[in-house]
């Protein structure tokens, strides 16, 4: 058996070492080296073994990774290269939206009652946007690595904050329901998108609001712009210009002063709104960056309700005010010509039942048109319900009469909400308070008491229909709309009803208002006014018992081509009173400007 070299070279080694014979009792310890020697060999051979194996292992997992590896990049750059980089690109390469802004409103003379200001919107983490202010665009600025949730914007801005509130309304942001809506789907909203409320800023929102434009544009890792690929610019949106006039509603708000109530001015030619004011009134700036939770619930719970748009919502007993359509009620059913005379002694009784005109003494014999110019409630009651031998209209014609002025329903005004009132009769008192009509709801009625509810916006109706001999106009704030391209849209004056009633029935009543601006009449303020001024006084009970009075005062002038009805509400709640003596007084300071204290001529 060959033992290799390794073996001979360890037995010279070994005698090298030593001069012991191999038959000396020590000598075996070449036997132990033998031994070890082989053992050695064999831990050696083992030891090699194992190390192979694990390379082998080593390499194989390596193989198999990269393996891996290659097939990963393989998906990543062959199979979805395309979709790859179309990811890619959304990362460096964005559309951000450049916001359009709405359009301006001006008054009929050009002077400007809306703006748009920069401002910024910033992107919260859960989706929604919060307008913020310059200083606070640098204040997130300043804090943030990254402006790319800060977009550029213009934020409303309301020059006549108070006097405009009700006509003009706010913007706020558009909410994720209004979002699903059709509408604003259509209309290609986005979160973060402020839109109007109430006013002409809801009414008109399609013609405010522009259209917005994209700017493409590639950004670095920090989403800051590198350079721009391209631009689609916005387009602004429509300006709007009304009819009201910007002095005529500075002074028709500085007369009603504090008291509580609405004023309400027309053009009886067309039915053009010349001011429309609610008192008390809000700031409208207040909503332009979101008002705050307790800021708005101090508006919501104010008793005097401030939000609250009196014209066109307010809803109040008419009083003498709607004598109007009784008068025309008697004459056009030929209940009573002109010339018929009924003795006013101060009350008139029905069985146990008394029902007393304003002047306890009564005022004597009077016609129709002195019946008008006095406001007498006896002779409203004669020829309402009927009396001393006179069969009244009743309750059924003058509910239609009503109706025909534009009473008990909506005016079609170009604002987004309004009351429409009501003319009660004997089915609605059945069905809403269980009881049958009675002969003193009708005299009640033919003075404008009881169940007749109407806004100060329906009484001025009424007064523009007398004015112009029997046309009744759905009210018109907008008179034109201005497109960015410089196309003008104007807007035709809508007639509702033409002939609501004859010349003849007409022209009695403008004789009665006219008498009523005169020595005589109830609208005193008036005597010595230098136009030709015809009204009507209002003093309207509610409340039980009925200790208060609401005062109203409706007119037109002047009396012969008129070009103005104005119509004065003052609550009773926080003031009222007469309607000689409170409301007229404010009518008068309104002819007063628009007639003699204007610099410009209103068109």
């Amino acid at each position: 058996m060959k033992l290799g070299s390794a073996f001979s070279d360890s037995v010279t080694k070994h005698k090298s070492n030593t001069k012991e014979s191999f038959d000396d009792p020590r000598g075996q310890s070449w036997q132990e080296g033998l031994v070890s020697l082989i053992a050695n060999k064999h831990v050696l051979t083992s030891r090699v073994y194992v190390s192979t194996w694990r390379h082998l292992i080593f390499y194989i997992i390596t193989l198999l990774v990269f393996f891996a590896l290659f097939v990963r990049l393989f998906q990543l750059q062959v199979i979805e290269g395309s979709t790859n980089r179309v990811l890619s690109d959304g990362n460096r390469i964005q559309i951000r939206i450049l916001h359009a802004p709405r359009g301006v409103v001006y008054d009929r003379n050009g002077e400007v009652l809306t703006r748009n200001v920069p401002g910024f919107r910033l992107r919260k983490e859960d989706g929604t946007y919060k307008v913020i202010s310059r200083d606070e665009a640098l204040q997130y600025l300043s804090s943030h690595e990254s402006s790319q949730n800060l977009e550029v914007d213009t934020t409303r801005q309301y020059l006549y904050p108070e006097l405009f509130a009700h006509v003009l309304g706010f913007t706020s942001e558009i909410s994720k329901e209004e979002l699903q809506s059709p509408l604003f789907i259509e209309k290609r909203y986005r979160m973060g998108d402020r839109i109007g409320r109430a006013g002409i800023e809801e009414t008109y929102e399609g013609y405010l609001r522009g259209q917005d434009g994209r700017d493409l544009v590639e950004v670095d890792a920090k989403g800051e712009v590198v350079r721009e690929l391209g631009k689609e610019e916005p387009l602004v949106g429509q300006n709007v210009y009304l009819y009201h006039d910007l002095g005529l509603q500075q002074v028709a708000a500085k007369a009603l002063g504090s008291y509580i109530g609405a004023v309400v001015v027309q053009d009886p030619r067309n039915g053009a709104i010349l001011a429309l004011y609610s008192n008390p009134s809000f700031n409208s700036n207040l909503f332009t960056y979101g008002i705050l939770e307790e800021e708005y619930l101090k508006l919501l719970n104010d008793p005097q309700k401030p939000l609250f748009n009196r014209a066109t919502s307010g809803l109040y007993p008419p009083g003498s005010t709607f004598k109007i359509v009784t008068a025309t009620a008697a004459l056009e059913e030929n209940i009573v010509t002109p010339k018929t005379i009924v003795e006013d002694k101060g009350s008139i009784s029905i069985g146990s039942y008394v029902y007393r005109g304003w002047k306890p003494e009564g005022l004597g014999n009077v016609s129709l048109r002195e019946a008008i110019a006095k406001s007498s409630d006896i002779y409203f009651y004669t020829i309402g319900g009927g009396y001393g031998g006179i069969n009244g209209v009743g309750v059924k014609k003058l509910h239609d009469w009503a109706v025909r002025y534009g009473f008990g329903q909506g005016t079609k005004i170009d604002l987004p909400t309004e009351s429409q009132g009501l003319v009660p009769d004997e089915e609605w008192k059945i069905v809403t308070k269980g009881e049958k009509w009675f002969l003193g709801n009708t005299y009640q009625m033919a003075i404008g008491q009881g169940d007749v509810l109407t806004t100060p916006l329906q009484i001025n109706m009424m007064t523009t229909v007398v004015a112009n001999n029997g046309i009744l106009y759905a009210p018109q704030n907008v008179w034109k709309v201005h497109s960015p391209e410089g196309i003008e849209s104007v807007f035709a004056p809508r007639e509702l009803t033409r002939n609501v009633a004859s010349e003849e029935t007409l022209r009695v009543i403008q004789e009665g208002m006219r008498m009523a601006a005169q020595p005589g009449g109830t609208a005193f303020p008036f005597f010595t006014f230098p136009i030709e001024v015809a009204g009507k006084t209002g003093t309207a009970e509610f409340g039980d018992p009925k200790d208060r009075t609401h005062a109203w005062f409706t007119a037109y002038a002047p009396y012969k081509n008129p070009e103005i009805t104005v119509t004065v509400l003052v609550e009773g709640q926080y003031g009222g009173g007469e309607g000689a003596s409170v409301a007229a007084p404010i009518a008068k300071e309104i002819m007063q400007y628009y007639f003699l204290d204007r610099k410009e001529p209103g068109r």
